[in-house]
């Protein structure tokens, strides 16, 4: 691990929110914590200067997230900056504007893409994730060029939810054509409202 200028424990990895803005309205997105909207985002300069602070405690890794970190003007910039100071880099989307941006997005070094599809079907992209047809079919493609690209240090990440366990068998033959493995996150009910609850795949598990 890099040293580190303080006494303190070592800061090794650091998750930074790029913005709250998004293209989707995930029913399970938990804002990163966050319960109340928050107004604005952070400058250039301020995130380098969080970042650099970080690095003084032997910072190794960083996770860029939203919202959707592709609508931050600031991604590739900062990657760059991240890979001249030996800082591993991945970042965390939902795929939708990432056709365009794969040349650049690669070109600025970035370690490792993650990248959120919770079903194959329209149905219930819609109804799980507020998407179109035409969203579901960038996000395939997106997929596919990075296939194709051969950029190979990408993951799909798929939510466990009652609303789309159903779709799973679908996703992972997806996967596997590709030559991956579909990493399953399991949904955590935490707010405790009737909809939240719902979610929870816990009690449709035994029925499949």
């Amino acid at each position: 691990g890099k040293e580190t200028k303080h006494f303190l424990p070592r800061l090794e990895k650091l998750r930074v929110i790029l913005t709250q803005a998004c293209n989707l309205k995930c029913k399970y997105c938990h804002h990163e914590g966050q319960i109340t909207p928050r107004e604005g985002n952070l400058t250039l300069g301020e995130y380098e200067g969080l970042i650099d602070t970080a690095s003084e405690y032997g910072l190794d890794e960083i996770k860029y997230s939203g919202g959707e970190p592709l609508l931050s003007p600031h991604l590739t910039k900062l990657i760059k900056r991240d890979k001249k100071n030996v800082i591993k880099t991945s970042v965390t989307k939902n795929g939708i504007l990432l056709e365009d941006k794969i040349d650049e997005l690669v070109g600025s070094g970035i370690d490792e893409i993650s990248i959120t599809l919770d079903t194959l079907n329209l149905r219930t992209y819609q109804k799980l994730c507020g998407g179109s047809a035409e969203q579901l079919e960038r996000v395939l493609r997106s997929i596919k060029r990075l296939y194709e690209v051969g950029y190979d240090n990408f993951n799909i990440n798929c939510v466990m939810t009652s609303q789309n366990l159903r779709d799973i068998p679908s996703l992972e033959e997806f996967c596997k054509s590709i030559g991956k493995r579909l990493r399953l996150i399991t949904f955590v009910e935490i707010s405790g409202t009737p909809e939240s609850k719902q979610l929870s795949a816990d009690s449709h598990v035994e029925s499949l």
